[in-house]
């Protein structure tokens, strides 16, 4: 089973993939702050599978992606972006990091199958 953390300042969101992940025996940590994230993620040795929300008030989840891929220690984690925002609508920086990057992009509102899907690839 997969250790995933889900950063996304929507409580709903938090708490609906908390009780998904935990329904399929998956250990999950949830973050309402990018830098909350950031500082656990330091002291992990366990690869994850991270979801991070695009918008978000504090830290933008390109900001976190950016900052997480910066630090050596984060390189082992699987990470993937969802966003109310098609991808054709994302700036085109950010659209080229996720690709030189893989860093895979899930559009909301997503599927069950699509988050599950996600996880089943990382292979933490």
């Amino acid at each position: 089973m997969a250790l995933v953390l889900v950063l996304d300042d929507d409580a709903a969101i938090r708490n609906t993939l908390q009780m998904l992940f935990e329904d399929e025996g998956h250990t999950i940590v949830t973050y309402a702050k990018g830098s909350d994230a950031l500082e656990y993620l330091r002291h992990q040795d366990t690869p994850h599978v991270i979801f991070t929300d695009y918008l978000m008030p504090e830290m933008m989840g390109d900001e976190f992606l950016r900052r997480a891929q910066q630090e050596s220690h984060t390189l082992q984690h699987h990470f993937i972006l969802f966003a109310a925002r098609s991808l054709a609508r994302m700036p085109e920086e950010l659209v080229g990091f996720l690709q030189e990057n893989h860093i895979p992009y899930i559009h909301k509102p997503f599927t069950i199958d699509e988050i599950l899907t996600q996880v089943a690839a990382s292979n933490p």
